[in-house]
């Protein structure tokens, strides 16, 4: 499908969607189970051409699962939905993912 947007601004990866479905697109970039990645490399991996997927065990971040509607996941994270908004603007010393 070509995209009139796409085409106007000139961007240089087509758009991509986000579907959801019980099965997993063969061939698909996935996260490993219980390991951490930032879902924007899935969706750079669609735009590229190469089909990408996650589940509630490979969503990769915090962020992501929430944004993925995998469930208000910040209160799992270190200081709840503070401690996320206090990552976001400042970082914690000596968190390394």
């Amino acid at each position: 499908m070509e995209s009139r947007i796409a085409k106007a601004i000139e961007t240089k990866y087509p758009p991509i969607a986000i579907s959801w479905s019980d099965e997993k697109p063969e061939g698909a970039m996935q996260f490993q189970e219980g390991r951490w990645g930032c879902v924007m490399w899935l969706a750079a991996s669609a735009a590229k051409g190469r089909p990408a997927a996650c589940d509630a065990a490979t969503f990769g971040c915090i962020g992501g699962g929430v944004g993925m509607g995998f469930g208000d996941l910040y209160k799992s994270f270190p200081g709840s939905e503070e401690g996320f908004c206090h990552f976001l603007s400042s970082g914690i010393e000596g968190f390394l993912w």
